[in-house]
């Protein structure tokens, strides 16, 4: 797991963070996408967007940020870790 998500975790919490929700720690998958319609054996869910997208980790590309929609699909993100991320949901 990156370190900016294990010092986040440590230092602020989880939990319900406005317009994004943490889990209290990775979540695997299946346990939200029954049925997916990509491969997620490598993904490690960390939160949500109250919208149906999951926020996850690619555990096959260096943990690389990822979102899975509401169908069960990846997609690679942007941001440059997982503090951009959560940057992203806080900026005006």
């Amino acid at each position: 797991m990156p370190d900016d998500y294990l010092g986040f975790l440590e230092t602020i919490g989880f939990g319900n963070l406005e317009e994004l929700q943490l889990y209290g720690g990775p979540v695997l998958p299946n346990s939200i996408y029954p049925q997916p319609k990509s491969d997620l054996s490598d993904i490690l869910l960390f939160g949500d967007d109250f919208q149906g997208y999951c926020f996850g980790f690619d555990t096959s590309q260096k943990c690389a940020l990822v979102d899975v929609d509401p169908q069960g699909s990846v997609h690679r993100r942007n941001e440059d870790g997982f503090m951009s991320l959560v940057e992203s949901y806080f900026q005006e």
